[in-house]
């Protein structure tokens, strides 16, 4: 599609540079070739703006346009593609009826189940994680103190950042690592593994 745009009185190749980048914005996947006039009048309107601090000493005129129409070029990508992020996700309630066919309507939380992702799924029975939670806890509570904080620690860090913020060798603390198992099986959790 060919533009209809005029710009009478500005500089030719301010012109050519802004058409030819125009046209080359449209043979993205962000942009249709029906924007063309949109951009260019984007991109001319945006160098207009930016024309009166052109510094000769810094670059010539040709230069300065087209760092000016090339940049706003990538800026104009940037925004398209950051509006067009999740554009196709459709939020929908979990309590949406999905099929009226029978007397009582089916709603989503019903046909979704739990391998779906949408949330957590334990091997675990309610009760039986709160059992392990029960015994997990007598368990550590009866570590050294010293175990009990590199528990916690190990919680939320990886071995090689309890390390560094605790000043302990790494080997120091897979020692530990292997203490508080030890105490844990004795404790009788090896079964919860």
């Amino acid at each position: 599609m060919e533009s209809q745009n005029r710009y009478d009185g500005i500089d030719a190749y301010a012109v050519t540079k802004v058409r030819f980048q125009a046209r080359q914005l449209t043979r993205t996947r962000v942009f249709h070739t029906t924007d063309i006039e949109d951009l260019e009048q984007d991109l001319m309107l945006d160098l207009l703006r930016r024309l009166p601090s052109f510094d000769p000493s810094k670059a010539s005129r040709n230069t300065f346009i087209a760092r000016i129409v090339e940049n706003h070029a990538a800026t104009l990508i940037k925004a398209a593609m950051a509006e067009k992020r999740g554009a196709a996700i459709e939020h929908k309630s979990l309590y949406d009826p999905v099929s009226q066919d029978v007397d009582e309507p089916i709603t989503l939380v019903e046909i979704l189940s739990a391998n779906d992702g949408l949330w957590d799924v334990s091997s675990l029975r309610w009760d039986e994680a709160i059992n392990l939670r029960r015994d997990l806890s007598h368990a550590v509570g009866a570590l050294p103190p010293h175990l009990v904080s590199l528990c916690r620690r190990l919680a939320t860090s990886t071995v090689t950042e309890v390390a560094r913020d605790t000043g302990m060798s790494r080997p120091s603390v897979y020692d530990g690592i292997a203490k508080i198992r030890a105490a844990l099986i004795k404790a009788g959790l090896r079964a919860w593994r």
